[in-house]
């Protein structure tokens, strides 16, 4: 039977496919995918980062006790695989192709040459390069391929048997991945392959019982004629979280423990996670430059080979799964080490400042390690870290003296899902001149800086079957103090000014909420904490049914926006006030939505709605909540929240609404019509 990838290379064949030299592209500086380890729970094509089950960075608690248990059995054996404290070694060995060969052992900075060198290396540990340029995972399945007996060769010349190897580092992908299809496919054959490898690896090598997967490094060229373009090498990663996943649940042949049947692979976890979507920092701030990679745009330069030996190291430095055989026995003075993070706790998405405090027992300080549970890592004495994914995190941090004494501390980070945010407001009505126009408020809160996108929406609402449409919607933003500091006409001409000073239509683009006609407006600026007021209004004058939009583009911002408005006419019909918003986050976030009219006229509006009424639909359209009158429902909540409606024929509603879209409707008590404000708290 005909290998699946010479199937595939025979259908590109026939659709004219060749391979050829790589075409790099230094500009794709971001592709827009987020390293596994920061999308946790959220989807890339539907399926969930994450390293582990369920779109968690946290190895499950049993395959971690699982883990401990392999690593305690790592002990230094003979050449028959007996345990020889003295004369015995430890074979820690490389699987893999090129790119793994070049970070493992090609050139001083590679990781053999520096973990040889390391003075707390265990002296019993023996590391042997396995990997071979051109030699891709479909070469690794085959049991009887010369791949397997050059591996061997090199064990034999390094004086390592085949019982003595019990440790592997893999890092293994398809070249031209491409010929075997879009995600997922191409994922889920190389997941298949992977497999067989470690089943192969069992075999050959008794005593191997951990093997460390890895990610493939950035690549910068989007090329299908290349080795390993984007998006194929960021997708590759999802293989190895699906070969983990299928041990964890005991699925596909992939037993390593005694006690449920035959062994007939080893202990599998991550190891250091090697992507980074170029330029962008990753979690840890590490990323990718395009000076990094050779002349194809997927080998590492001989400068950039230590990027990943950096990583490596401080795994096998850290990791509770390698520290026992990893460093050498802990001599009478190693140095004190103590760890404080800043803050210890609190929401995904918090920043973290680690503080180490050494006392050195004299030779100096040689190195500090850390890891942080996620594959990410840091050589800083005193590192930041972003931890987006929620988890219960275990910050390791291995201090090294200049004579290799060393002594590894570590300090839990409590990181809690993600606060509820509203992430989106609009409001839908009739916008007519004067005080009848869209007037849309909000207040950025907490700390820094926030990204909002403003829209004003008027001929693509046709496409919806809305009649009666504002032709060509205006923008304006006021801050605090009353005053204009951004405008907008047609999106695809940016209005410059106090906060744009450069052309914003690739921004607006890059968002992928740009507006869908050349005469609606769009802006996005960056907004210190403050109330804010968009008005959206007919450009020449002109009256009909628009949309007025606040978004919020950076979810991660400790900056949030708690509070959003839209004060419009509301008619009878379908011409009512109808306000949408987003919940974000994780968690079920406490909302406020209000109906204001009457009151309106304390503020000198006139033709204010005289008894307005509400309604709440989630994204199904569904009623969830429905309020006439404030004071007969929920008066004591809505007191509580300090939320109470000066007029008691004014409409309030409280919910604990999940994360998802929902819609506030407006309208006038029997048919009546006016101005009204309809608005959405985020509560505490």
């Amino acid at each position: 039977m005909l290998h699946s990838r010479v199937l595939s290379l025979l259908a590109a064949a026939s659709l004219g496919m060749t391979t050829g030299t790589a075409q790099g592209d230094c500009s794709l500086v971001s592709t827009g995918n987020i390293p596994l380890p920061d999308l946790g729970p959220g989807t890339y094509q539907g399926f969930q980062g994450g390293l582990y089950p369920d779109g968690s960075n946290i190895v499950p608690a049993a395959h971690q006790a699982a883990g401990h248990a392999q690593a305690a059995q790592v002990v230094p054996l003979n050449s028959v695989g007996l345990p020889d404290a003295e004369q015995g070694q430890i074979g820690l060995i490389s699987i893999g192709l090129s790119n793994t060969t070049f970070e493992f052992s090609d050139g001083p900075d590679s990781f053999k040459p520096r973990a040889d060198a390391d003075p707390s290396r265990n002296p019993k540990l023996t590391i042997v390069d396995g990997a071979q340029g051109g030699r891709d995972a479909v070469d690794w399945t085959d049991a009887q391929s010369d791949t397997w007996t050059t591996l061997d060769q090199r064990l034999a010349a390094a004086g390592v048997s085949p019982a003595q190897v019990q440790v592997a580092w893999m890092k293994l992908a398809f070249d031209s991945p491409q010929d075997f299809g879009e995600f997922p496919a191409h994922a889920e054959f190389l997941k298949t392959d992977l497999e067989t490898v470690v089943r192969i690896a069992k075999s050959r090598y008794p005593n191997l019982r951990i093997i460390y997967l890895s990610s493939r490094i950035r690549a910068y060229t989007e090329e299908l004629n290349t080795l390993n373009p984007e998006p194929y090498a960021y997708e590759s990663g999802f293989a190895a979280q699906w070969m983990i996943a299928d041990q964890i649940a005991g699925t596909n042949n992939l037993n390593f423990d005694p006690s449920k049947g035959p062994v007939v692979a080893p202990y599998l976890r991550w190891g250091s996670y090697l992507w980074a979507d170029g330029t962008t920092p990753r979690s840890d701030g590490f990323t990718w430059l395009c000076r990094d990679l050779q002349g194809d745009f997927t080998h590492p330069a001989a400068d950039a080979v230590a990027k990943v030996a950096d990583q490596l190291l401080d795994f096998f430095k850290t990791d509770p799964t390698a520290t026992p055989w990893f460093l050498k026995e802990q001599n009478d003075a190693p140095p004190v080490v103590t760890v404080s993070p800043n803050p210890a706790s609190g929401p995904s998405g918090m920043t973290i400042q680690f503080s180490t405090n050494v006392i050195d027992p004299g030779s100096g300080i040689a190195s500090f390690s850390w890891t942080f549970d996620d594959g990410t890592f840091s050589d800083e004495a005193n590192p930041t870290k972003i931890f987006p994914v929620p988890g219960t995190y275990s910050a390791n941090l291995t201090v090294t003296t200049v004579t290799g004494d060393h002594m590894t501390a570590t300090v839990p980070v409590l990181v809690q899902g993600g606060l509820g945010k509203l992430l989106n407001v609009s409001a839908r009505l009739q916008i007519g001149v004067d005080d009848n126009v869209a007037i849309s408020g909000f207040i950025v809160g907490g700390n820094g800086t926030q990204t909002i996108m403003l829209r004003a929406i008027g001929p693509s609402l046709a496409q919806d079957g809305v009649s009666g449409i504002l032709s060509d919607p205006s923008l304006v933003l006021h801050d605090p103090s009353g005053a204009i500091i951004a405008t907008n006409d047609n999106w695809q001409t940016t209005q410059r000014g106090e906060l744009i000073a450069e052309d914003q239509v690739a921004s607006i683009r890059a968002s992928t909420i740009a507006p869908s006609d050349a005469a609606e407006a769009a802006l996005i600026v960056d907004l210190a904490p403050g109330s804010y007021t968009a008005v959206v209004r007919g450009a020449n004058g002109e009256t009909g049914i628009g949309l007025s939009e606040v978004y919020v583009l950076d979810e991660s911002s400790p900056a949030l926006v708690s509070n959003l408005s839209t004060r419009g006419l509301v008619q009878s019909g379908p011409n009512v006030l109808i306000g949408g918003f987003i919940v974000g986050g994780t968690q079920a976030s406490d909302i406020v939505t209000r109906a204001l009219g009457p009151s309106l006229t304390q503020s000198g509006v006139t033709g204010a709605l005289a008894d307005p009424m509400l309604e709440l639909h989630d994204g199904n359209g569904t009623l969830v909540a429905s309020n006439d009158n404030w004071t007969e429902t929920q008066p004591a909540i809505i007191e509580a929240a300090g939320l109470s409606p000066d007029n008691p024929l004014e409409s309030a509603i409280e919910c604990t609404l999940a994360p998802g879209g929902y819609t506030a409707i407006v309208t006038g008590r029997d048919g009546g019509t006016g101005v009204a404000l309809v608005e959405v708290y985020k509560l505490p």
